[in-house]
């Protein structure tokens, strides 16, 4: 249904702005779609978690032309965020300015709205990067829907880039963060399901336990058996 409601939300006209006309518009929503039935196939395949925040991470950067994409969980205890995951096309980038990348994600999960940082301008609330010759030009931050005690964000960044994101941008990015909760619910529920079967089995020994030492009584112990199992 996620997945409907999402092509539902691409195929519709206001979304195809003058950046992407005509093959340029088709193209991005075809690779999109692409992208979505790939990490919807893992998820449901139950995979590795960790896994399919990797494909995430790449399906978002390949779609987002975006330089890294960073998973962040809140520690419970402290509730600080700590970096669970980053992925970048360039090795070189991929520590690049992440530590004001995670205060930006940190503002992003106290607040629980997005934030969308378009050029270096915007960013002087946060932090300044003079001197640096690589440097974050364009930064999005999403907090994750939370699935139980599991709270985080997921981040993506331009990193000497002459083009920025965009409102548009932020919102093809808000669906992959949607994918990384339906991931995290799902490796939940099967976790449970794991649980509930392995109860059911021990529960299911003990009854078989009790039978066969039913089963070895006298003909009196069981009349006395049957008395206190009334009881």
């Amino acid at each position: 249904m996620f997945f409907k409601n999402i092509l539902k939300q691409l195929s519709k006209r206001e979304i195809i702005n003058q950046e992407f006309k005509g093959k340029k518009a088709l193209m991005y929503v075809t690779r999109l779609e692409a992208a979505f039935l790939k990490i919807s196939s893992m998820i449901n395949a139950h995979k590795d978690l960790n896994k399919i925040f990797e494909v995430i991470a790449q399906e978002s950067l390949h779609c987002l032309k975006a330089d890294r994409s960073t998973i962040f969980f809140v520690d419970e205890k402290n509730e600080n965020l700590e970096t669970h995951f980053i992925y970048a096309f360039n090795p070189l980038y991929g520590q690049v300015g992440l530590n004001e990348e995670k205060e930006v994600a940190y503002k992003a999960f106290q607040q629980n709205s997005p934030v969308l940082l378009r050029q270096p301008e915007d960013f002087s609330g946060f932090f300044q990067y003079r001197g640096k010759e690589s440097k974050i030009t364009s930064l999005m931050s999403i907090p994750i829907p939370p699935q139980g005690k599991m709270k985080g964000v997921l981040s993506a960044v331009l990193i000497n880039e002459k083009y920025s994101f965009n409102e548009k941008s932020l919102q093809f990015f808000s669906s992959f963060a949607y994918h990384v909760s339906i991931a995290i619910k799902m490796a939940h529920l099967v976790e449970e399901v794991c649980k509930t079967k392995t109860r059911l089995a021990t529960y299911e020994s003990y009854l078989d336990d009790i039978l066969k030492k039913l089963q070895k009584l006298s003909d009196k112990e069981p009349q006395s058996t049957d008395k206190h199992i009334v009881k």
